[in-house]
């Protein structure tokens, strides 16, 4: 059975200095890991060949997987994800995400072993009840985000919608994973709810919750966070003694395996985080990596990021 990491890597370059980061802090504590960069046409000359021994497969995303009605909508190609894995047993991570040092990659699989889709979850919802997801939420009808996927799909008994990130994926090649992405994928193309635009499309991240429902996946523990997110501090307003243990670095190494820099802007001890584990992980490979690439701001270099 074939079991590795898939880093996407498409449309801006960046993503794809992202993904060889992230790639080389998983080697860094993991040199045996096989790592997989699916990537749009033009990605790889952002790399030398040194660079690209990083990667041990490569995967070029067809073209129709990110665009949608003549525009490129780069999150859609998330949905195709368990159609582009090469591995039987595949671990997803956003390229704007960083591996902790020392972490093992085989414990976090062992974590998911024989669990057919997991996702990154700190938020689920009774399907029958009201939905809180900001990609739903009308002004005018702020309770409306359930009742339009309940009649819309014909949800009619109770079971949970989980709010997933879906910055981290686990899957298995089973029909189980393959209805979750199928679904994901139809809910992305047709989409007839309500939603708010993000990147100049969809939220890929709306159609994953909605898929969940949909096949009434149950997750075996709740939450389940092998990521690191900046804004999980807000948890603990109120609280500063624990907030404050919260973001201290020995505890986010002891506790996750990576850390996701999301779609939002970091704070600066976020960045500084980031920045240092790439300077760390570069400084093993001197000789193979022509620069660290350090954190910029999405807003910085994506249009579309810079309303969001």
């Amino acid at each position: 059975m074939s079991k590795g990491v898939v880093i996407l890597a498409l449309g801006h370059a960046n993503y794809g200095r992202m993904a060889l980061n992230l790639a080389v802090s998983i080697k860094c504590s993991n040199p045996d890991a096989s790592v997989c960069i699916l990537h749009s046409n033009g990605m790889l000359n952002n790399f030398n060949n040194n660079e690209r021994a990083f990667f041990d497969k490569f995967v070029e995303v067809p073209d129709e997987y990110y665009t949608y009605n003549g525009d490129k909508e780069y999150q859609m190609a998330k949905t195709f994800i368990y159609d582009l894995s090469p591995y039987d047993t595949t671990i997803y991570l956003d390229a704007d995400s960083i591996w902790l040092p020392g972490r093992s990659l085989e414990d976090l699989f062992k974590k998911c072993y024989y669990n057919p889709i997991l996702f990154q979850c700190v938020h689920k919802w009774d399907i029958q009840g009201e939905w809180g997801c900001l990609w739903t939420v009308r002004k005018d009808q702020p309770n409306e985000g359930l009742k339009q996927i309940r009649e819309i799909y014909n949800i009619t008994d109770n079971r949970v919608i989980y709010e997933m990130q879906s910055s981290f994926l686990y899957f298995e090649k089973s029909k189980v994973a393959k209805a979750f992405f199928d679904t994901a994928k139809e809910c992305y193309i047709k989409r007839p709810f309500h939603f708010w635009e993000w990147n100049s499309g969809i939220p890929d991240e709306l159609v994953f919750n909605i898929s969940t429902a949909i096949n009434n996946i149950k997750l075996p523990s709740f939450p389940f966070t092998p990521l690191f997110f900046d804004d999980y501090s807000r948890n603990y307003k109120g609280d500063p003694q624990r907030e404050c243990s919260f973001g201290k670095r020995d505890t986010i190494f002891s506790k996750y395996f990576a850390m996701s820099m999301a779609g939002n802007p970091n704070s600066a001890n976020t960045i500084s985080l980031y920045d240092d584990m790439v300077k760390a992980s570069y400084s093993k490979y001197p000789s193979k990596i022509r620069f660290p690439w350090l954190w910029k701001q999405k807003r910085q270099f994506l249009s579309t990021r810079q309303a969001a």
